[in-house]
């Protein structure tokens, strides 16, 4: 197996280990306080929510 290909695999396997934990758990206490945002400014408003810059704010071009 080349090394791109394992470590496709790894992370797969590590992603389907979080859903399953996220299952597991349920939303955190602080996802259910949360108002939950819908569209196209969902990204932009989580983005400012952890101080980061959301990718569709960022200048193309």
């Amino acid at each position: 197996m080349s090394p791109a290909a394992f470590q496709l695999w790894r992370d797969y396997f590590q992603l389907a280990k979080l859903v399953e934990e996220m299952n597991r758990y349920g939303p955190s206490e602080e996802d259910l306080r949360r108002p939950r945002v819908g569209g196209m400014n969902s990204a932009v408003v989580s983005a400012s929510r952890t101080g980061n810059r959301a990718p569709s704010t960022a200048r193309i071009g």
